[in-house]
Parts: C-alpha cells; sequence; structure tokens
C-alpha cells in the first residue's frame, strides 16, 4: 500500500498522539500509522475507558495523557490501525534514512 501524506508519524502511543495533536488542532493533514487496533501505545491502552478508580491509582500524570487519545478524531488527522511501514520515502522515491548516533 502506498500512502501519500504531507506529514506521517509512525506509533499511535504517547509520543506518536502528542505531535499529531498538536499537528491536527493546527490543522495539518496528518496520517497517523499503528499496527495497533486502537491508539494509546502500551502506556495509554484503554486510557479512554479507564474507571475514575483506576485513573486515580496510576496517578495525574497518567490521566492527563487522556485528551492524547483526541487526536485520531480530529478531521485533519488519519488514524490507519492495523499498519505496519517497512519503508518511508521522500518524493521522487529516495528512501528517508535516520542519521547515525552521535559518535556512531
Amino acid at each position: 500500500m502506498k500512502i501519500e501524506t504531507e506529514i506521517a508519524i509512525v506509533g499511535a502511543g504517547p509520543a506518536g498522539l502528542a505531535p499529531a495533536e498538536l499537528l491536527g488542532a493546527a490543522q495539518c493533514e496528518v496520517t497517523l500509522l499503528d499496527e495497533q487496533p486502537a491508539a494509546g501505545g502500551q502506556i495509554y491502552r484503554g486510557l479512554d475507558t479507564a474507571s475514575v478508580e483506576r485513573l486515580h491509582a496510576l496517578g495525574p500524570d497518567y490521566a492527563a495523557g487522556r485528551h492524547l487519545l483526541d487526536a485520531p478524531h480530529r478531521p485533519s488527522v488519519e488514524h490507519i490501525a492495523g499498519a505496519t511501514v517497512w519503508e518511508v520515502t521522500r518524493e521522487g522515491g529516495s528512501p528517508i534514512r535516520s542519521p547515525a548516533p552521535p559518535g556512531g
């Protein structure tokens, strides 16, 4: 499957949801890709259905992430669940590579 998008975010856990929420609020066109059927990642899985008792037990930092689960529902964010990303390429087809870590 080939997807063309202005901004692609791989992973719908907290690290992917945070920029998707900000960019979506700014009405940027974002494609959010994740293997799981629902956004949240390991940390926020089930957060949207968590009981008050669970939220209290896990603390205020955990509950503060609840708003991030709104990101996939913003009109300018397309959330593609069940996605496995093998490669990301630039326009024209050249692969995008991560820079080598410092000293590596």
